[in-house]
């Protein structure tokens, strides 16, 4: 009796299903359309998560020493892909901030814009990586400008980067 509780025990373990990391840390599953200049980026893999951020800094100028510290909680879009984000140069209204950025673009179903916004590249990171397919692209968008509000009606997502 002893060795069938222990068997059933034993094959009952390999039947129940292990979460994922990303939903064990609340990640939720997505399913925008990704789209880099009009062109579709091929996702593999796509998700929101929280993620928290850290900041903190001193100034130890004589007589004005002062330091800070603060975090915070930002919703991040997660999309790993085996095409990279298209980059185009500045049109002339964007000449007159010379950062780096990113022109991100909500839209609904039918394809109207519900909201554009350019991010820094202090927003948007970037790992490169080789699997046996080839190279895959993997991006964390830090949504924390964009009203959350707006994700439950996008349909798809057209980001390009701007040398």
């Amino acid at each position: 009796m002893k060795t069938l509780f222990t068997l059933f025990i034993f094959l009952a373990s390999f039947s129940i299903s292990a979460q994922s990391i990303s939903d064990q840390v609340g990640g939720v599953s997505c399913s925008y359309e990704l789209y880099s200049d009009g062109d579709t980026l091929d996702v593999i893999k796509q998700l929101l998560i929280q993620r928290p951020t850290a900041r903190s800094g001193v100034s130890d100028i004589e007589n004005q020493s002062y330091g800070y510290g603060y975090a915070y909680s930002s919703w991040c879009l997660e999309f790993v892909t085996n095409t990279g984000i298209s980059t185009r140069n500045r049109n002339n209204l964007e000449r007159r901030n010379r950062r780096g950025k990113y022109n991100v673009t909500f839209k609904n179903r039918a394809g109207g814009m519900l909201f554009s916004q350019y991010m820094g590249r202090d927003k948007v990171r970037l790992w490169k990586g080789k699997i046996h397919t080839g190279v895959v692209y993997t991006y964390s968008l830090n949504l924390i400008d964009v009203p959350l509000i707006v994700l439950d009606n996008v349909a798809s997502i057209d980001i390009v980067r701007i040398e």
